[in-house]
């Protein structure tokens, strides 16, 4: 896994506690975390991740730099949750 990206395309995280076809939309969102704050790949965690009823996506609870973050990520685009 390079610094520059949470996962190579299509690979398998076994680090991450969600089934396999969640795993590109939580690295999605972990790169997109990583865009706004400078922190390394290894200083997320994922806290939760839920499905959003009526759409394709996911709700994404991350935990860097001492807080919570929430992203929602729909069609490969992740979004701050609520927006800034």
């Amino acid at each position: 896994m390079s610094a520059g990206s949470a996962a190579p395309t299509g690979a398998i995280d076994r680090r991450l506690p969600v089934p396999g076809p969640w795993q590109a939309p939580v690295h999605t969102a972990i790169d997109a975390l990583r865009a706004r704050i400078d922190v390394p790949v290894d200083a997320v965690a994922v806290a939760r991740v839920n499905e959003v009823e009526g759409i394709a996506g996911l709700d994404i609870w991350l935990v860097a730099a001492g807080r919570t973050w929430i992203f929602r990520v729909i069609g490969g685009e992740a979004v701050a949750f609520p927006p800034d």
